[in-house]
């Protein structure tokens, strides 16, 4: 690969790496509404994050397996 290559890879990373810590602050920001966007259904009002996720998952929008193996990648963990 080209030093020119490179740089362009090293700047589409940084460019990712950047919209990911967007969509963290905004997920901070509004739980609720970040997640709404992801087409889950959320009461109004409901921010906090262990209300939404038991939510999520006694509604059945998300399974236990599938909770699990986010928690997972969060932990760093596959």
């Amino acid at each position: 690969m080209s030093l020119f290559e490179n740089l362009g890879n090293n700047n589409q990373q940084q460019h990712e790496a950047a919209n990911l810590m967007q969509m963290l602050n905004e997920l901070k920001r509004n739980p609720a509404a970040f997640i709404s966007k992801a087409g889950f259904s959320i009461p109004d009002g409901m921010n906090s994050p262990q209300q939404i996720i038991s939510h999520l998952l006694q509604s059945g929008q998300v399974t236990q397996d599938r909770y699990a193996q986010a928690m997972r990648m969060m932990q760093g963990k596959r």
